[in-house]
């Protein structure tokens, strides 16, 4: 029996779960003797840490600092001590959420956990988000042994991950949770230091309310329609509408996208609490989580954050994923949305996320060329590496729409297979019903023609462009869910996708 078969066995058995004076099992390796992992140079740059106290202090109730913990009910019992077993990095993850789970329910914060948010190697373990919407923290699991937390490299990962939720989504003060399961950091940034030094928030579980978080770039009046997709959808691009044209800029010298200013480096710096270990100091863990959870659950409408606005940057044919510390706004100025990037670019800024499929997340990324920016979507696939989706979707591409197969590529980007493919300007829905008949003229010239169909017709999938006779154009894209045509399936596919459509226009 595998491990997490075993913690599910025994969930079945101790559903009423254990608590802090009944003992904290620890956790012992089973199967394989591997190390944690620790990120290179290369994944991550190293960070350096100020050990402080946590600057945000919580008073938690006894009844909250002593509630059952289902995960510890599940542990084993030999020669009078208790301990889970884990095998690989995934299986510490699972007790840590457990844990953290209860926690939450304990402490009955709206907030939960996400391991979806994945940018090559920034990727956090776990992502906290509020109301199932907002980033507003990282937790980053790693097997126990050899002071791993401390490995500057595994700093700089988590750094890395805190500046993807405050630097580029604007989310903040960000906390940052670092853990083996037993052993415990709690992390911020300098900057944030002041806005959280003294706070003082009483915890019980029950009394306390919360609002939901606006994106910085939201007013009240837009919230209600623009926030439902943060932190993904309603971007500038995608609010604008505008038409461009699409032509591949001229081949400038190779790396001339290098040329562009660069702000300072950031400082690779986080404010820690020292190495907490859960079975000598429990109840101090448990406050320091509770407080940091209090802190996450808190209202960002206003927040402001004292930390350089950040953007991705992708490096083609290399590893890295690196932070541009450029805000959006000044590189969205230099944006020529006309112009598609050429071969000899190296780097793309990603300026916009334009969210996650089924398969894979968008970016909206532009040059750093002077003096102005080109600009492309680039699709990265949840598998990174020899994508079989996005092999089928670039041939897609080059069947149904052969006037934009030379700006379809598929090549390598921060080292995980991405799929380069021109921006088209979202159909706002005010002008929907002036395009009627060319999303229906596409539909059955370009996919029926072809014997395809698309699976996913709505209008999150439909752009338009100006094409080089100057004529607006529509394209139907994320060619993904395309199909062979099936007459039994598929006989009237093109007429329900049109109602679906304007079935509110």
């Amino acid at each position: 029996m595998s491990c997490c078969d075993y913690l599910e066995f025994c969930f079945l058995f101790f559903p009423t779960g254990a608590k802090l004076a009944d003992g904290i099992p620890e956790l012992r390796q089973n199967s394989t003797l591997s190390p944690p992992s620790v990120p290179s140079e290369n994944e991550h740059v190293s960070c350096q840490r100020e050990v402080a106290d946590f600057p945000f202090i919580a008073t938690v109730s006894e009844g909250i600092l002593n509630a059952t913990n289902s995960i510890w009910g599940r542990a084993k019992t030999a020669n009078g001590l208790k301990y889970l077993l884990y095998s690989s990095e995934n299986d510490i993850v699972y007790i840590v959420r457990r844990f953290l789970e209860d926690i939450l329910l304990a402490l009955k914060l709206p907030l939960d956990f996400n391991a979806e948010v994945t940018i090559k190697q920034v990727r956090p373990d776990l992502c906290v988000l509020l109301l199932e919407m907002y980033l507003v923290g990282v937790l980053e699991v790693k097997k126990p042994g050899g002071n791993v937390l401390l490995e500057p490299t595994v700093l700089g990962e988590l750094l890395d991950q805190m500046f993807l939720v405050e630097g580029f989504y604007g989310m903040g003060p960000v906390i940052g949770i670092l853990t083996t399961g037993e052993e415990w950091i709690v992390s911020w940034f300098p900057i944030d230091d002041n806005n959280l030094r003294g706070t003082r928030v009483s915890v019980e579980g029950s009394d306390a309310t919360f609002s939901t978080p606006l994106k910085p770039t939201s007013t009240p009046s837009e919230s209600t329609h623009i926030d439902r997709y943060s932190p993904s959808g309603g971007t500038p691009s995608q609010r604008s509408g505008q038409v461009h044209s699409i032509e591949v800029a001229l081949d400038g010298p190779p790396g001339d996208d290098d040329n562009a200013e660069i702000s300072p480096e950031m400082v690779r710096l986080l404010c820690t609490t020292k190495v907490m270990n859960v079975h000598t100091d429990p109840q101090r863990v448990v406050q320091l989580l509770c407080s940091a959870f209090q802190l996450m659950a808190s209202p960002r409408t206003q927040y402001h954050p004292g930390l350089s606005r950040c953007l991705l940057k992708f490096h083609k044919d290399i590893h890295a994923v690196t932070f541009h510390p450029m805000p959006h706004d000044a590189i969205y100025r230099m944006v020529d949305f006309n112009k598609f990037p050429n071969k000899n670019v190296k780097t793309l800024v990603a300026l916009e996320d334009l969210g996650r499929g089924s398969t894979g997340k968008a970016w909206l990324c532009v040059t750093l060329t002077k003096p102005c920016s080109a600009a492309c979507v680039i699709k990265f696939d949840n598998k990174h590496v020899n994508s079989s989706n996005l092999i089928q979707e670039k041939k897609i591409w080059g069947l149904l729409y052969p006037e934009l197969s030379h700006m379809i590529k598929l090549e390598q980007w921060s080292g995980a297979d991405a799929l380069v493919m021109p921006h088209f300007s979202t159909v706002l829905e005010q002008e929907r019903g002036q395009y009627r008949d060319e999303v229906l003229e596409v539909l059955r010239d370009k996919f029926v023609k072809s014997s395809k169909v698309h699976k996913d017709v709505c209008w999150r999938n439909i752009g338009k462009y100006i094409s080089n006779i100057g004529k607006v154009t529509i394209v139907v894209f994320d060619l993904h869910d395309v199909v062979d045509y099936d007459a039994d399936s598929h006989n009237d596919w093109v007429d329900k996708a049109m109602v679906s459509l304007y079935a509110t226009v």
